[in-house]
């Protein structure tokens, strides 16, 4: 197949998924000639238009900022790394992330509740990923199977002291648990113009250094020969990394797996050219979070469980394949 045809074909499943997301398995139904009335005519001021443009699709443009988000984060830490099982959940980032995010809700700390939740989830995120970095190093450089065992360990260890924080807050704990497992529930719209300010700008970026991403695949030696500045390239990375993985832990939660499938399911349809797969990652990975929270929400109808969840039912048996077979 060639890169057209693909393309066509994963744009028009994302749009099929996108319109899904709007109208399947609420528990407040739309006709479905009111539904497409609706978003015809944006201005309509009935409870059907309110419904649609208040409630539902704040949800689903959060699903695509995250795996938008995600996808691109995964794909930077792959490269970044050389490391196939790569990704925020792996790398103990989201933890990292969720563990800040605990701290500020909680009002742990007086001061933390003042920091912006975004900003504070990044800070989180760079710590565990220095923590991590700084126990895989050696002074033979990084390995990589030690990179990954130090971010699962590092990963369970945050975890569990934000379980224990939240213990010590039972009665915000419900609410913390249902965002710790990842869920797209009551978005607004200040919520999406949050992650959107911090995201877009982040992806904007990754496309203009797409051609450096391909040179990062060759071995530091062959990149200083081509004349860049390594540790810049790889800090610039890192950081990105980070924002966009923080811009979507601190709204929804943990999404973990969108960042590890994404990047493999594009390299599947594309190849291995950082240019096009950037592309298609993003829309893999808005079809994952618009599929699952779908998912989600059809399982147990009218209830719903965490969008989180249902990646994560995806996403473990993968994780578990490539570990096995590419490592």
């Amino acid at each position: 197949m060639n890169n057209k045809v693909t393309f066509t074909s994963l744009i028009l499943l994302y749009v099929f998924c996108f319109v899904a997301s709007l109208y399947l398995f609420y528990p407040f139904k739309l006709d479905f000639s009111n539904f497409f009335n609706a978003i015809l005519n944006p201005n309509t001021s009935g409870i059907d238009g309110i419904i649609l443009y208040s409630v539902r699709l704040p949800r689903s443009v959060m699903c695509i900022l995250a795996g938008m988000a995600l996808s691109v984060a995964g794909l930077l830490l792959q490269t970044l790394v050389k490391n196939p099982i790569a990704s925020p959940t792996i790398l103990g980032i989201n933890s990292g992330c969720i563990l800040a995010m605990v701290l500020i809700s909680t009002g742990a700390f007086e001061i933390l509740s003042r920091v912006n939740v975004t900003i504070g989830a990044a800070v989180g995120g760079v710590l565990a990923w220095l923590i991590v970095m700084t126990i895989s190093y050696s002074p033979r450089g990084f390995n990589k199977n030690k990179l990954i065992l130090a971010g699962i360990t590092v990963s369970l260890l945050l975890m569990s002291i934000s379980r224990i924080i939240i213990i010590f807050n039972d009665d915000r704990a419900l609410s913390i648990l249902s965002w710790i497992a990842g869920s797209f529930d009551n978005t607004q719209w200040n919520s999406v113009v949050n992650n959107l300010v911090f995201s877009l700008p982040c992806v904007l970026i990754v496309i203009l250094l797409s051609h450096k991403l391909n040179v990062l695949l060759l071995n530091d030696d062959s990149i200083k020969s081509l004349g860049l500045n390594l540790t810049t390239l790889k800090v610039v990375i890192c950081v990105l990394a980070l924002l966009l993985t923080a811009s979507s832990v601190s709204i929804v939660g943990t999404i973990g797996f969108v960042g590890l499938l994404s990047p493999h399911i594009a390299t599947y349809l594309v190849g291995v050219d950082n240019r096009k797969k950037i592309f298609a990652s993003i829309l893999v990975g808005g079809i994952l979070t618009l599929a699952s929270d779908t998912i989600s929400r059809a399982i147990f109808y009218p209830a719903e469980i965490p969008a989180g969840l249902i990646v994560a039912l995806i996403g473990a048996p993968y994780f578990l394949y490539i570990a096995i077979r590419k490592i």
